[in-house]
């Protein structure tokens, strides 16, 4: 039920990291966690979350060009 974050197939970055934890996935068990949409973390927190994360798992797709 939990996708292996070192699994996924599209590109990651810190901005990708920061849109899931702010709005969620949506169809998923992913909720949003922004206070802004209704969770318990603040802007200072995802930024930190979200680095955290780009940090232990880089993005594995790569560019073609």
């Amino acid at each position: 039920m939990v996708p292996d974050l070192s699994q996924i197939k599209t590109p990651t970055g810190p901005a990708f990291w920061t849109t899931w934890i702010t709005y969620g996935k949506p169809g998923s068990l992913m909720p949003a966690f922004s206070t802004a949409q209704g969770g318990p973390l603040s802007d200072l927190q995802i930024a930190s979350l979200a680095a955290y994360l780009n940090a232990i798992y880089p993005s594995k797709v790569y560019s073609t060009h």
